[in-house]
């Protein structure tokens, strides 16, 4: 009978030869079938910076050996893994419960694979903190697994935050090394991991994520990934540990997601987001290069100056806006290029700085075709976005490192956000009076209000799943907020310079009256649930703090929840004209 060899080096290199040399010869009735799934090579202890992409390339590996798999359908699996403990949790995951999987032990002392062997320090293990009362809330459990290591409560507890319901421990009395070491003591791991699961379901039916906190073994980690059960489980969030962190513990691999059917594009919309990395390729090696060099042949003192010698540009004469770069000293933009092969990108889009590379997703160019239709709009919106990014890249100092888990600080990301979308702003701005540009000095307004909804509809385009939005983080909203309000007071304005002084002031805009939740250091608003009879917007801006709740608030929040900017909108300007009492 045929037996697979699963081989999992991340860490470090496993040979075929160390592999058949551990498992027993009672296996090997027939010839072994051997397969690596290696989205990475990742030194031991080197940080990882981007755990959505690493899953994707890891679920994408194992789609090309798993028709293999299918193929010897009857045939055992033995998994050789040296891996991140999420990665071994996500690869048991992706293999599920249906196969006979065998994990192989790689003994902490002897640096060798076996099957079994004899342990000096048996224990039992224990499990404590299983719910016995029912709780509905839409919370969260933690679930601290020490096996190898301790699992420290008030660790997990201050990363979870308010939403922790009830913490659940699966320990043993003195975690350490080769504690585990026989394939009974690994299925009892799997039948406790199923209990817990099971009480979870039974007692807390409106579970939100499970936060698995685990020092776990090889084999421990890899039969807990094929115990998750698509569709029954609950969400859950692993987590890799960081000793040198002063957050021990670091988001990692989100599994068990609602299962979405599968997006599957058309040739035509294949077609049509390659034909717009090519148009966004050309922007980045022509339109910019070009506009890179016009500019360089100006003398200016600050950016702003660079883009018009006639504008009134006192407003930005502060250093809250003069110290940003020009254009022309960008040490990234002249050398960048957009990847027309790297069509599946997590979180939407990714920027290499060793290559000077983007990658942006296919469902990304999709969403955007479908809310902006033309072609030369969706090309704007490429280059505001282009702009943007740019302006984090090579001014604020934003890399893989400081973006990882970068909305743990919405205000940070607030006032850099807002720089980088005034910058792209005025720079398109720049561009538009060109010959070749549509800026038409009679009518200012409706240029920027125009380019401000491109803008607003490009950021809709991440968090446009086609279905009606839940929850949003709350620093999202509050971003929105800034822009339809910024195009309200547009609307109002009397003259370019009055514009430009808009822009200048980055206004403070919010809402209260929904209830509030924070999940793993984020702070969202449930849009289905007010915790007021009324909700109120408030404002500062103009030196004025105002209050006020709109007759019409209930549309911000469907807007909210529609992905709707014209409702959100006309809320907006029914506020404004309270703040300001305009008519």
């Amino acid at each position: 009978m045929t037996y697979i060899i699963l081989k999992h080096p991340i860490h470090t290199n496993i040979t075929d030869a160390e592999c058949l040399d551990a498992i027993p010869e009672r296996f090997k009735q027939g010839d072994p079938v051997i397969v690596e799934v290696k989205p990475a090579s990742i030194p031991f202890g080197e940080p990882i910076e981007d755990w959505d992409q690493l899953a994707l390339m890891q679920k994408k590996a194992f789609e090309t050996v798993k028709p293999l798999l299918d193929q010897h359908g009857d045939a055992p699996i033995f998994y050789f893994g040296f891996a991140p403990v999420p990665l071994i949790i996500h690869l048991g995951y992706l293999i599920g419960n249906w196969r006979q999987v065998i994990p192989m032990f790689h003994h902490h002392d002897h640096k060798k694979w076996y099957y079994e062997f004899e342990t000096t320090d048996p224990q039992e293990l224990l499990v404590k903190g299983l719910p016995e009362d029912e709780n509905t809330l839409n919370m969260d459990v933690s679930l601290n697994i020490s096996i190898s290591g301790k699992v420290n409560a008030d660790d997990t507890k201050s990363i979870v935050g308010d939403s922790l319901m009830k913490t659940i421990a699966v320990e043993l009395e003195k975690p350490g090394y080769d504690i585990l070491s026989k394939q009974s003591d690994v299925t009892a791991f799997a039948t406790e991991i199923d209990k817990v699961f099971q009480r979870i379901l039974e007692k807390f039916p409106r579970v939100h994520i499970v936060h698995v906190f685990g020092s776990l073994p090889i084999e421990a980690a890899f039969i807990f990934g094929t115990k998750i059960q698509p569709n029954i489980y609950p969400k859950i969030q692993t987590y890799q540990y960081k000793h040198t962190s002063a957050s021990k513990y670091q988001p990692a691999i989100l599994l068990n997601e609602t299962i979405q059917p599968q997006v599957t594009f058309s040739k035509e919309s294949e077609a049509l987001a390659d034909s717009f990395r090519n148009e966004w390729n050309s922007i980045l090696k022509v339109t910019f290069k070009k506009f890179i060099d016009s500019l360089s042949e100006k003398q200016a003192v600050h950016w702003y100056n660079y883009l018009g010698s006639k504008e009134n540009w006192n407003s930005f004469d502060v250093p809250y806006w003069n110290r940003l770069e020009p254009l022309v000293q960008n040490q990234l933009l002249p050398k960048d290029s957009l990847s027309l092969t790297q069509k599946i990108v997590a979180d939407g889009f990714d920027y290499d700085q060793t290559k000077y590379e983007w990658s942006i997703d296919t469902g990304f160019y999709i969403a955007l075709h479908e809310r902006l239709k033309d072609k030369d709009i969706i090309n704007r919106a490429g280059r505001l976005f282009l702009l943007h990014e740019s302006l984090h890249y090579s001014y604020h100092g934003v890399n893989k490192q400081i973006a990882a888990d970068i909305g743990s600080f919405p205000k940070v990301v607030e006032e850099a956000d807002y720089q980088a979308d005034v910058y792209a702003l005025l720079h398109e701005y720049a561009l538009s009076k060109l010959p070749s540009g549509d800026f038409d000095e009679s009518r200012p307004k409706e240029w920027f209000i125009n380019v401000i909804n491109i803008m607003a509809e490009t950021m809709w385009s991440f968090d446009d799943r086609g279905e009606t939005i839940k929850e949003i983080q709350i620093r999202r909203m509050n971003r929105y907020l800034i822009w339809y309000w910024q195009s309200i007071r547009i609307k109002y304005a009397n003259s370019l310079t009055e514009i430009l002084d808009i822009l200048s002031e980055k206004p403070v805009i919010e809402f209260s009256g929904l209830r509030v939740k924070a999940s793993n250091q984020r702070v969202f608003y449930n849009l289905d649930d007010m915790v007021k009879e009324l909700c109120e917007l408030g404002v500062y801006a103009n030196g004025k703090v105002v209050r006020a709740t709109p007759a019409n608030y209930t549309e911000l929040i469907e807007g909210f929840r529609e992905r709707d900017g014209n409702k959100i909108k006309e809320t907006l300007e029914m506020f404004y004209k309270i703040a300001y009492q305009t008519r």
